[in-house]
């Protein structure tokens, strides 16, 4: 522990009075830091934004093309000609026929000009805003540990052997602690003041960064792509109207032609049906008429024989019956006779 102890004389064989002088000279230099580093660039960044503003006030009543060339020219510095770069890409010009000839007749913007030129990029970042928002708290920080370096100090110093050397120790005890306050006194007082200093430059940055995109606002009217959505749900209902229509009258037509080819099918049909029947009818007749004229023809030789031959075997028939008939007779009235007349011729 010989090292600790040695690094406990060293701290202590300091005198008390330097204490305050070192964290006076701390402070005093990031006071200073802040002063350059910090309230000048914010100071240029107003004067900047403020003049930025009057020079695009003084082209409202300007044309469209005469505006954006005058942006082009303004915005040349690094950090504002990306941010402009990326601006201008989002804006939409708007085109009409004047005089044969197609000219732009308005600018409008797709996007807030606060979405390019952001809090971020035109202020936070140059005055390392991250940074000095934390200063006051660690100015802060160098007063308290003053504070108790000094009261390290003065007890270090502090002789209790002799009531002698009490009261003189004492007094030199309120000195050492006089001397640490002062100089943590010192270090929050500028704490508090490099507070203020900050929140009034951001906020006034902030401010005149406001009017500074409001004022590229007022050029470029915003609001075209709720216009276009709201023309596209226009054309969109107009085309489903008048698809709607479109369909009922196709159907309506549809409708009619197929019942007028329903129609018209249905008379060919009957017209068809008709001249297939007199078609086979006629076909019928002749088929009939050639096939009786056939069956005629083959057969009536034939039977002209047939018949003949019949006629011949029914004449000789006939003969042959009547002979035989008559031969019946002849011996039925023969034996009529032979019972009949002695019946009757008996007395």
């Amino acid at each position: 522990m010989s090292w600790l102890n040695s690094f406990l004389v060293t701290l202590t064989s300091v005198e008390p009075h330097n204490v305050p002088f070192t964290v006076i000279s701390i402070v005093s230099l990031a006071v200073a830091c802040f002063l350059f580093f910090y309230l000048f660039r914010a100071i240029k960044i107003v004067n900047s934004l403020k003049k930025y503003t009057r020079s695009i006030t003084s082209i409202e009543s300007s044309s469209p093309e005469e505006q954006l060339a005058h942006l082009q020219n303004l915005f040349k510095r690094p950090e504002l000609k990306h941010a402009w770069n990326e601006f201008e890409e989002s804006l939409h010009p708007q085109r009409e026929l004047e005089g044969g000839e197609e000219k732009i007749v308005r600018i409008r913007a797709t996007a807030p000009s606060s979405s390019y030129f952001s809090e971020q990029q035109l202020v936070d970042i140059p005055l390392n805003t991250e940074f000095f928002k934390h200063l006051p708290g660690i100015l802060t920080g160098v007063g308290i540990i003053g504070t108790f370096y000094g009261l390290m100090i003065g007890l270090n110093h502090f002789d209790p052997s002799t009531p002698e050397q009490v009261t003189s120790s004492v007094n030199n005890l309120l000195h050492d602690v006089l001397y640490a306050f002062l100089g943590s006194a010192v270090a929050i007082a500028a704490s508090i003041f490099i507070t203020w200093l900050e929140k009034l430059s951001i906020a006034k940055c902030y401010k005149y960064l406001e009017k500074f995109t409001a004022a590229i606002d007022k050029l470029y009217v915003s609001g075209v792509g709720e216009e276009y959505l709201a023309s596209l749900v226009k054309s969109s209902n107009e085309s489903a109207t008048q698809a709607r229509h479109l369909k009922e009258s196709l159907v309506t037509d549809l409708r009619d032609m197929l019942l007028h080819l329903a129609e018209s099918q249905k008379v060919e049909n009957e017209r068809l049906a008709n001249t297939l029947s007199n078609t086979y009818r006629e076909s019928g007749a002749q088929f009939a008429d050639q096939v009786s004229g056939a069956i005629e023809n083959s057969l009536k030789s034939p039977l002209d024989k047939i018949a003949g031959a019949v006629q011949t075997a029914s004449g000789d028939q006939s003969g042959m019956v009547q002979n035989m008939l008559q031969d019946v007779l002849t011996a039925f009235m023969a034996k009529l006779d032979t019972h009949l007349w002695p019946t009757v011729y008996e007395p």
